[in-house]
């Protein structure tokens, strides 16, 4: 394999590394956020409030409600 294209795999692994990573922690965050508005909709906050915070719109946190376990 030439050195080049040796290079290029190298950077192509990196980067997708890097984008799985970047996508591990969005995905993180968004689980977190979730688990979040459950527990403040269990205590009984109200969406507007809801939304403020997290930035989530009042449908979203409808769905959200609507389906806690």
């Amino acid at each position: 394999m030439s050195y080049a294209r040796e290079e290029g795999l190298k950077e192509g692994i990196e980067q997708g590394i890097e984008q799985g990573i970047e996508k591990g922690i969005e995905q993180g965050i968004q689980e977190e956020k979730l688990e979040m508005i459950k527990n403040m909709l269990n205590e009984g906050t109200n969406y507007e409030f809801i939304s403020k915070i997290t930035g989530k719109t009042i449908p979203e946190i409808e769905e959200i409600a609507r389906n806690i376990d």
